[in-house]
């Protein structure tokens, strides 16, 4: 359950890092190390996390300083893509009533891929996590932990490639530019995108590099040059205190923010076709207050208070270079010589501002019915204000705008090429509005201790996510088709968009909601040697968010009416001896809209005068596979007195599923499975260890996720761009413990 990539969204799986809520895509990035424990919760956690969150939570808790002075310092090589990672962690007193613990992380990686272009390794990353914590006890009664948190990664090239690319202009006749293929000078027409732009359009003077022939899934790429900086910072402070009544009192206290500054090579390829950079920063301060019950009352409860405020900035931009390959393209499209000249050099000029508001109340109670069964009631009502504004212009490609008064000429034929070429609506487009949503949730729970060994539950419980605005999206909402003069050759080509080409845009997208329903057991077997989980869970929702490829350079989110899913979960583990022990999860799930008329289509599926939508109705999503888990192995084996062999075996599977939002049959991850392995031998007493770490042993290649490669289709192309994830590794890792 997710909204795309849009950043105008907010993750319906939301993480939260020491009660702090992250509720932004790119937090998701920032590594992770030096953690107590992670909590993974399903369904909507609407009542006592600080930010309601509709599909699930992932509650990360960090390493606490100590009482007592401990450490360890661990480094890792992996020569294949030139991994190298080390940790550093000190904690202890520092006196009676305070304690501190500093966590330093750095990883430096070459990459997995290779850019044919300049044949360099990709993505190469440069990562570095500093961490401070700092806990003081001023009294019995009293603690307070304070956290300040650096993040600093650097990537330079993606793991991205285009993987097909197949003509077929028939399906796509009626569209913009697939008919004026036969009027360019290219040696045999018709002939498949990437031939196109290898062969410049026809012109010699637009060659391209050989590398944008590599249309297959080989872990070789080709760029002109992405990169991303990246930087956040997090403060955290906690105050717990104990009333006089033993009523425990918490605050957290959230300050959060993040930038970074982004190239795209967005057609994905070695051409120069299409680029941009892209800016985002993002201010959050959040308030909490918690009051909780002592406890072993018949009835126990919890009741607090929730204030979050944030700010963001999205400024993009996606240009034509002087020397795109386009030019050609726009010469015979417009009719007139010139007008490639006057197109590139250009770009569209995107801005995106929110300023958002949210405060809730919520409060829980445990009834303690018998000693056996107790029934958890709770209840939270949440209301978010949003404002926003978004505007798209055309500009020098990293440069000053370009208006109707300083060059009609350039302008007017700009706009109708932007719209007609990349969908991108550059005529009167700044919007702005505010939207108030606000919710009452409720969630039911009941458990029964049928045994010491077995407890079963049953839960109900409502979601909400509050509605928002489109970052993304470059056309106006109701902008189905412009038509005016070309200034360049009238007559020639009256309508320089013709009608239908230019898809509907968006702005304001509705709240979404779910209610969920959980049935489930806990149980220990074995003599307390094994455990096992059971869940069975169905969850409806409402206006479900989601992102469409608009088939351009821009993405619109919008609501599926509804959605249901359906899903059975197991997972245990069980220690057959003190030295070996097994641990393992499956997951069944399906998935199904109940109603979603506007689905994106897939290449050749839509009727071009129809906006370009299908009805995914009874269909499933993207990402869902029906069966998934995991299986694993440990053994540990004393050598002799100081001497400890250790290893675990894991194997991580899936089943296929659709990779892109389309649903297109050539987006399908096949069936897989993963095996990991870890040899270690290690000094029981003295606290060293030295391991093998092997990852993806048998080198499956999977993708997570695949979209149309822009502007492919306009020249009767389904040519799809995907994600690559990283195949075998080996590496070595030393670890000491003190």
């Amino acid at each position: 359950i997710g909204s795309g990539i849009n950043p105008g969204v907010e993750q319906s799986s939301a993480m939260f890092v020491d009660g702090v809520h992250y509720g932004r895509g790119q937090l998701y990035r920032a590594p992770l190390f030096d953690l107590e424990r992670i909590e993974v919760l399903r369904g909507p956690q609407s009542i006592l996390f600080g930010k309601n969150a509709i599909a699930g939570a992932i509650n990360v808790i960090t390493a606490q300083p100590t009482d007592e002075f401990e450490g360890y310092a661990s480094v890792l090589y992996e020569p294949d893509h030139e991994e190298q990672e080390f940790s550093l962690v000190l904690s202890g007193p520092l006196s009676d009533s305070a304690a501190a613990r500093l966590s330093v992380r750095g990883r430096e990686i070459d990459g997995y891929m290779t850019n044919l272009l300049n044949n360099t390794p990709e993505p190469s990353r440069d990562e570095l996590t500093v961490r401070a914590q700092l806990r003081l006890e001023p009294s019995d009664r009293t603690n307070l932990t304070f956290k300040f948190e650096r993040n600093e990664f650097d990537v330079t090239g993606r793991q991205v490639e285009i993987i097909d690319d197949v003509y077929d202009c028939g399906a796509l006749a009626p569209i913009a530019l697939c008919n004026i293929l036969a009027m360019l000078p290219i040696p045999i027409p018709p002939i498949p995108y990437s031939q196109l732009l290898f062969a410049g359009f026809g012109n010699p003077a637009f060659f391209q590099d050989p590398s944008v022939l590599n249309v297959v899934q080989d872990n070789n790429r080709g760029s002109n040059g992405d990169y991303s900086i990246n930087t956040s910072d997090n403060v955290t402070l906690t105050i717990n205190h104990d009333l006089a009544n033993d009523v425990r009192f918490t605050a957290v206290t959230g300050y959060l923010k993040y930038d970074f500054e982004e190239n795209c090579d967005c057609d994905f390829s070695s051409a120069v076709v299409l680029g941009g950079p892209l800016f985002e920063e993002y201010d959050q301060i959040s308030q909490e207050f918690r009051f909780v019950s002592p406890g072993g009352d018949t009835i126990d409860w919890i009741a607090g208070a929730f204030y979050q405020r944030n700010d963001q900035s999205s400024p993009d931009e996606s240009g034509i270079p002087a020397d795109s390959v386009l030019q050609p393209v726009v010469d015979v499209f417009a009719g007139q010589p010139g007008a490639g000249a006057l197109f590139a050099g250009t770009g569209a000029s995107r801005a995106f501002s929110q300023k958002t508001e949210a405060w809730a109340v919520f409060a829980q109670l445990t009834w303690n019915i018998t000693d056996t069964f107790r029934l958890n009631i709770g209840g939270r009502y949440t209301d978010e204000n949003k404002q926003a504004g978004r505007t798209v212009i055309l500009t020098e490609f990293r440069g000053a705008p370009i208006t109707l008064a300083s060059d009609p000429v350039r302008y007017l034929t700009n706009v109708g090429i932007y719209a007609s070429l990349l969908n991108v609506q550059l005529f009167g487009h700044d919007i702005s509005g505010e939207r108030d949503d606000d919710s009452a949730d409720y969630s039911i729970n009941a458990q029964w201790d049928i045994s010491q060994d077995l407890n079963v539950y049953a839960t109900i419980a409502s979601g909400f996510k509050a509605g928002g605005f489109d970052t993304r999206s470059n056309t106006l909402p109701g902008a189905s088709a412009l038509s005016f003069p070309n200034p360049l050759a009238p007559g020639i080509l009256p309508d320089i968009v013709p009608p239908g080409t230019l898809s509907d845009g968006a702005f304001k997208f509705e709240d979404e909601r779910a209610t969920s329903f959980e049935f489930g057991s806990k149980a220990r077997l074995a003599g307390g040697a094994a455990d096992l989980n059971a869940a069975v869970f169905f969850t409806e929702y409402e206006d479900l968010q989601i992102s469409i490829f608009d088939g351009g350079v821009g993405f619109n989110v919008g609501n599926a009416a509804g959605a249901d899913i359906f899903g059975f979960e197991l997972d245990g583990r069980w220690q057959f001896t003190e030295n070996f022990g097994m641990f393992g999860s499956f997951a069944w799930l399906d998935f199904e809209f109940t109603d979603f008329p506007n689905g994106q289509c897939y290449f050749g599926e839509f009727d071009p005068q129809d906006d370009q939508l299908c009805d995914r109705t009874g269909q499933t999503n993207q990402y869902v596979a029906d069966y998934s888990g995991t299986l694993g192995f440990d053994y540990y084996a004393t050598i002799r007195d100081n001497l400890e062999f250790r290893t675990t075996l894991d194997i991580t599977f899936s089943d296929d599923f659709f990779t892109a939002q389309n649903n297109d049959p050539v987006t399908v991850q096949d069936a897989y499975a993963k095996v990991n392995l870890r040899l270690a031998l290690a000094g029981i007493e003295d606290g060293w260890e030295v391991a093998i770490l092997g990852r993806n042993l048998f080198d499956e290649i999977t993708v997570p996720y695949t979209n149309p490669v822009p502007l492919a289709r306009n020249f009767g192309a389904n040519s799809h761009y995907a994600f690559i994830e990283r195949g075998r590794s080996i590496a070595l890792q030393a670890a000491f413990r003190f």
